[in-house]
């Protein structure tokens, strides 16, 4: 910093738009208090002191840099910080002073953050100069519930004796950390790779260590781990993706509330659940007015919430709440916004298109496409759940089996099901398939896999590739523009298999639903929705033609499957439908209007 090309270089790459915080740390040693006289050159009505002094001299030239770069920054909309302590002298500086009147002027005592030093706290009045509003929440005044130790003399530390004023410069850890969270707040609400190094980094570079650390580690972030104390605590009886959607609404919260009531979420909790309760409800009411949420995030966060404050129960915080009693207000005012906001359902699949598809995908040669739509409507298997399903699970009764289960054709079992973590589920699911001649069409289908390929999954692309093919054949049957979707079906299975059966704990078991109360407004929506298909008559004719040829085209691909004898599945169905290009689809289209 006394060299000028340093300083010309640091301001051209604050102009680049290199920085996105700046933290400036001037060393206070020629502006202490802490100093006695006759060695204190400096004072409030003579900040500058004596230039002839090298000491003075290189202390003014350091603050002047910082007010140029200060400037700098500003002009440029980079956020910045300077710290010294609450009594220096700097503060008084021709520069300092006028950025006082102008910018967050934040106080705080070391040990409210952590500040220890030989197992007990030292005071340390500090200051802080800054242009971000959020680290206005670093201000915190010692109540005296405790006794300091005087920063004075020196001590020795891991072999070594340091003075204590200089043990006293570096950070302490908890004051790193929460700096650390603000300023990674002020900039991005997810939780990056970069942030996560960049903490790490605060954690010892703003913090000051004695020794020597070797910088950055490698990151350990795994897709899947649980790196973060969200995703930690909320992954316990969800899957990874769920965990993560926990997470990341809870860090909008996080950011609400540090932006209106200047706390962190520890912070709240600390004064106890009835308190955080409230503070959420008022969250969600917003959110409701200004269009924070949408509704499915809100449910998003009330599950989490729920989560949080059950892995507190967990270490003792509060053990005898009833979580039912003290969540009742907030699940109160979710059902208010779904009352109030439009449904944001998934559009069902109601029979007739889904047996469209499954007709089309036989005429196109994508079998496993066919197969993927029969168990998300038969079946109602979940999206995530038809992919992994593999040949070997699926069972068909026959002999004595098959008299006396005559209405139940098979099974097929579900080895990864999605609510396989929550207690009222079991690890291992299973559904039945009750139409015999799809059960037919699957038993043929089966026969063809050779023994080596039974493990394979039913779908062994990528879920980017069966979106693809699921779209390119509503385009095909002129349902492109209805958003259908593949977790659709489930939906469109529910209400047809409700209309049969007229049977809701039945259907409860076969849909693996957690309650009827679930299951009857999941119903009400879907058949709404069924009931309101809003396609050209074109189209619908269409649609109606296709079913009228399933059963037909069912049975001839079932004799086709068994001319097909020892040729296997995968000659049968050509791994290179799996993935099909422009061309490819214009030769399924052709092949399907014939």
């Amino acid at each position: 910093m006394m060299d000028e090309a340093v300083v010309r270089k640091l301001e051209q790459e604050i102009r680049a738009g290199k920085y996105h915080y700046i933290h400036f740390g001037t060393p206070c040693t020629s502006f202490s208090r802490a100093i006695r006289a006759p060695h204190q050159l400096r004072s409030k009505a003579d900040p500058v002191g004596p230039e002839s002094n090298d000491k003075i001299r290189v202390g003014n030239h350091l603050v002047r840099v910082t007010v140029r770069l200060i400037l700098v920054a500003e002009e440029c909309g980079v956020n910045w910080s300077l710290e010294n302590p609450a009594s220096s002298y700097l503060w008084y500086f021709p520069g300092i002073a006028e950025l006082k009147d102008k910018f967050y002027f934040v106080h705080w005592d070391m040990c409210c953050h952590g500040g220890k030093l030989e197992g007990q706290f030292y005071k340390k009045p500090t200051a802080l100069l800054t242009n971000c509003a959020c680290l206005r929440k670093l201000s915190r005044r010692c109540n005296h519930n405790h006794t300091h130790i005087k920063l004075e003399g020196s001590f020795i530390y891991k072999g070594k004796r340091i003075c204590r004023t200089k043990f006293a410069r570096a950070y302490p850890q908890l004051l790193c950390s929460r700096w650390a969270k603000y300023i990674s707040d002020l900039f991005v609400e997810g939780d990056l790779e970069s942030l996560r190094r960049w903490r790490r980094l605060v954690h010892r570079y703003l913090g000051g260590d004695i020794e020597p650390h070797p910088g950055p580690q490698r990151s350990t972030y795994r897709p899947g781990s649980r790196p973060d104390r969200d995703v930690d605590l909320l992954v316990a009886d969800v899957t990874a993706n769920t965990a993560k959607r926990y997470a990341n609404v809870l860090r909008k919260f996080e950011v609400w509330l540090g932006s209106e009531k200047g706390y962190t979420l520890e912070e709240v909790t600390e004064f106890g659940f009835v308190s955080l309760l409230g503070v959420s409800r008022e969250f969600i009411r917003v959110a409701f007015k200004k269009h924070l949420l949408t509704s499915h995030d809100v449910s998003t966060f009330c599950a989490a919430l729920k989560r949080y404050l059950g892995f507190l129960q967990l270490q003792g915080v509060e053990a005898n709440v009833d979580l039912a009693i003290v969540m009742k207000p907030l699940w109160r005012l979710r059902r208010n916004w779904f009352l109030e906001m439009p449904a944001e359902f998934r559009n069902p699949v109601n029979l007739n298109v889904a047996l469209s598809l499954i007709v089309y995908f036989i005429l196109v040669g994508k079998r496993r496409m066919a197969l993927l739509t029969l168990l998300g409507f038969h079946c109602l298997l979940r999206p995530g759940e038809a992919r992994v399903v593999k040949f070997k699970h699926f069972h068909f009764f026959s002999g004595l089996q098959g008299a006396w289960y005559s209405r139940v054709s098979g099974i097929v079992s579900i080895e990864k099901p999605k609510t396989r973590r929550m207690i009222q589920h079991a690890p291992l699911q299973a559904v039945s398939i009750e139409d015999p001649v799809l059960a037919a069409w699957i038993q043929s289908l089966l026969l063809l896999v050779p023994g080596v390929l039974r493990g394979e999954c039913v779908w062994p692309g990528s879920e980017h590739l069966v979106r693809k093919e699921w779209r390119a054949a509503l385009r095909h049957l002129g349902l492109g523009g209805l958003r259908l979707t593949m977790a659709g079906l489930r939906g469109g299975g529910a209400v047809h298999h409700s209309l049969v059966l007229q049977n809701i704990p039945v259907l409860r078991r076969r849909g693996r639903w957690s309650n009827e109360a679930t299951l009857e407004r999941y119903l009400q929506e879907a058949l709404f929705a069924t009931s309101s298909l809003n396609i050209s008559r074109a189209t619908a004719d269409k649609i109606d033609k296709l079913c009228s040829l399933a059963p037909q085209v069912l049975l001839e691909d079932c004799q086709q499957l068994a001319v097909a004898g020892n040729q296997g599945m995968e000659e049968v169905d050509c791994p290179n439908d799996l993935v099909s290009s422009s061309s490819e689809d214009d030769t399924d289209s052709d092949h399907y209007e014939q």
